[in-house]
C-alpha cells in the first residue's frame, strides 16, 4: 500500500465530499495526467451525504471525475454476512453508471 501511495496510485482525500474542492480538485489533477478513476473508496459517506441532504452535490462532484466502465465504488453497508445483521460488508457499483443522470454543477 504505501509503495502505491508513493507512486500517487492511491490518493488519500479529506475535505467535504459535496463541497466544491475535495473530489474536483482530484479529478482535475488526473485529467491533467490522462488518467482514470479506478476505484473509490466511499466506506459508508454516502449514509451520511443522504441523512444530510447534500448527496446530491456529491453526486455531481464525482460525474466530473475521469470515468470509464471500469471505474468502481467499494462500499461499506451494514448487514453483516448472511444477513445476520451485525458487522459491514462491502458492495461494489459501477461508477459511470451510478452517476450518469447526475446533474454536473459547474461550481
Amino acid at each position: 500500500m504505501k509503495d502505491l501511495e508513493t507512486r500517487n496510485l492511491v490518493v488519500p482525500v479529506v475535505g467535504n465530499f459535496a463541497g466544491p474542492k475535495a473530489i474536483r480538485a482530484v479529478g482535475q489533477h488526473l485529467k491533467d495526467k490522462g488518467a482514470i478513476v479506478s476505484t473509490f473508496y466511499l466506506s459508508n459517506v454516502e449514509m451520511y451525504l443522504q441523512q444530510d441532504g447534500i448527496w446530491g452535490d456529491f453526486c455531481s462532484n464525482v460525474a466530473t471525475l475521469p470515468l470509464d466502465e471500469t471505474s468502481t465504488f467499494i462500499r461499506s453497508l451494514r448487514g453483516g454476512r448472511y444477513g445476520q445483521g451485525f458487522g459491514l460488508d462491502s458492495q461494489l457499483g459501477h461508477m459511470a453508471a451510478e452517476v450518469e443522470s447526475c446533474p454536473v454543477s459547474r461550481r
